[in-house]
C-alpha cells in the first residue's frame, strides 16, 4: 500500500478553519455577566482500548468502553488496539491476525501489554498511561469539560472503483501553545466478526464468542507511528492543513471503515483534539 501527502501551514484572521467551515458539538454554554452566555468548544476525549481475542475479559471492557460512548456520543471517540500475546493467533478458531506495527510499537512504549486496559487522551499519571477499565469512566468524566485549544475537521473522497482514498485535515490553534505538536491519521474498521474468548456472561456466550463483532478496531495509521509535526509555537489563530491519498487495502471493507484523526503534544503525548469521520 503507497500514500503521499501534503502539508500547507498558513496564519488565519478571524475566521475559523478554511472557508470558514462549521464545528459541530461538543459545545459548552459558559456565563458571561449580564452579557449572556458563550459558547466553548469542548475537547474530545479519545479511548483506546488495547485488547486481543483470546483476552478473556475484554469483551467485558469493550463493553464498558461502547456504554461510555452512549453516554457521550459526541465526545468520546474509541480506537480498539489488537496488540501484544492475547492478539496473536492461537489456533482453531482464532486464527485471524489483527495486530499491526503501529499497535505493537504503541503498546510497547504505554505499556499496555496486560489485558484489558487501556490510554485516555494518552496521559500520563506520573509516567504511567495504563487506566483499567473499572477506571475508564471517572477517567473519561474527569475530562469532559476541558475547554478545546485545537478544532480541525477531516474531509473524505473514495472512489469505489478503484479504492483510492484522499483524506484532508484542516484546523486552527485556538489559542497560543508553547512546543511542537504533531498529527496522526488512523484508519479504523468496525464491524469485524471473528471469535473472542470471554469469561463475562453479561458481554456475550462463555467460553467462546464465535460471532463477536470487533468494532472501532486499528487497521493502521496513515503517516507513520508517531505521526508527523504540524506545528511548532503556534499562535492563537494559525492553521494547519495536511491532505493524503492511497489505495485502501483490499482486505478492508469500506462501508465499516472510518477516519480517525487526533494531534498530540510531542513534549508530552497527550492528545489535544481527537476527530473521526465515517467513510459512506
Amino acid at each position: 500500500m503507497s500514500w503521499k501527502r501534503t502539508m500547507i501551514f498558513v496564519l488565519a484572521g478571524s475566521c475559523l478553519l478554511l472557508a470558514c467551515d462549521k464545528i459541530e458539538p461538543p459545545y459548552m454554554k459558559t456565563p458571561q455577566g449580564g452579557n449572556g452566555d458563550t459558547e466553548v468548544l469542548l475537547k474530545k476525549i479519545l479511548l483506546e482500548d488495547y485488547t486481543g481475542h483470546t483476552c478473556v475479559n475484554c469483551p467485558a471492557a469493550a463493553k464498558t468502553a461502547s456504554d461510555l460512548q452512549q453516554l457521550y456520543p459526541d465526545q468520546l471517540v474509541i480506537m480498539a488496539v489488537h496488540s501484544g500475546h492475547f492478539a496473536k493467533p492461537q489456533g482453531d478458531p482464532f486464527l485471524a491476525d489483527y495486530r499491526t506495527e503501529v499497535g505493537e510499537a504503541w503498546e510497547g512504549f504505554f505499556g499496555t501489554a496486560i489485558k484489558p486496559n487501556g490510554v485516555i487522551n494518552r496521559r500520563s499519571n506520573n509516567g504511567n498511561y495504563v487506566v483499567s477499565p473499572g477506571n475508564w469512566p471517572a477517567e473519561v468524566t474527569a475530562l469532559l469539560n476541558d475547554p478545546a485549544e485545537i478544532q480541525f475537521e477531516i474531509t473524505l473522497e473514495y472512489n469505489t472503483a478503484n479504492r483510492k482514498l484522499d483524506i484532508a485535515v484542516k484546523g486552527e490553534f485556538l489559542t497560543a501553545l508553547t512546543g511542537e505538536y504533531k498529527l496522526i491519521v488512523c484508519i479504523l474498521e468496525d464491524s469485524i466478526v471473528s471469535p473472542q474468548k470471554n469469561s463475562d456472561a453479561s458481554a456475550g456466550v462463555t467460553p467462546i464468542i464465535h460471532d463477536y463483532v470487533h468494532r472501532h478496531m486499528l487497521r493502521q495509521t496513515v503517516n507513520g507511528i508517531w505521526g508527523e509535526s504540524i506545528a511548532v509555537q503556534p499562535i492563537a489563530n494559525s492553521m494547519f492543513e495536511t491532505q493524503y491519498s492511497l489505495t485502501l487495502n483490499s482486505q478492508y471493507k469500506a462501508q465499516h471503515c472510518s477516519i480517525m484523526a487526533f494531534v498530540y503534544d510531542a513534549a508530552n503525548w497527550e492528545i489535544m483534539q481527537v476527530e473521526e469521520v465515517v467513510m459512506e
